[in-house]
């Protein structure tokens, strides 16, 4: 009996330390080194972008691509599943002092109980550290997130679009 069940300890092992999201380097995941309150940027390979729909036309493609941005598909058949899956992703379109607009990384940490209300929802921290500027002269322009089950604007999303405007005057000369 103990020669059938010690082939199964390394697998068992191996999967209690197996990390639940793979490693994606554009996914931004803080650590408790991290300061809570900025996300990393800019994207590396992204690029800069002239004008902002440009940027926007790159960085949607890319934040759609990630994986269970959009579950849709899986609302019908198991709603269950589809909840379960979901994945948001949020990011930072934003304007620096040469001239150029910018996509922060992107983040999926859940927004605390969003789980719990059937929901995903991100949790996008409200600056960009972009270590070749100072914070003050990163304009913000456009937070960026999908929505997973393909649905409107929701009242948290604009409560947190309104707190971000309070926070950073969202005006930039642009």
């Amino acid at each position: 009996m103990k020669q059938r069940l010690l082939p199964l300890v390394p697998l068992l092992v191996g999967l209690a330390c197996s990390s639940p999201k793979p490693i994606d380097p554009r996914v931004w995941r803080p650590t408790s080194n991290d300061r809570a309150e900025y996300i990393p940027g800019p994207l590396k390979s992204f690029g800069s972008f002239d004008n902002p729909s440009d940027a926007l036309k790159a960085a949607c493609p890319l934040i759609l691509s990630k994986p269970n941005a959009t579950v849709g598909h899986l609302q019908e058949r198991d709603p269950e599943l589809a909840v379960r899956v979901a994945t948001e992703y949020c990011a930072w379109l934003y304007y620096t002092p040469e001239h150029k607009y910018e996509l922060s990384m992107l983040t999926d940490v859940p927004a605390p109980g969003s789980a719990l209300q059937g929901e995903a929802t991100c949790l996008l921290p409200p600056n960009v550290d972009d270590p070749r500027y100072a914070p003050s002269s990163i304009k913000y322009i456009i937070l960026l997130h999908n929505h997973p089950f393909s649905s409107e604007i929701s009242k948290p999303d604009v409560n947190f679009a309104i707190a971000m405007a309070n926070a950073h005057a969202l005006t930039a000369d642009a």
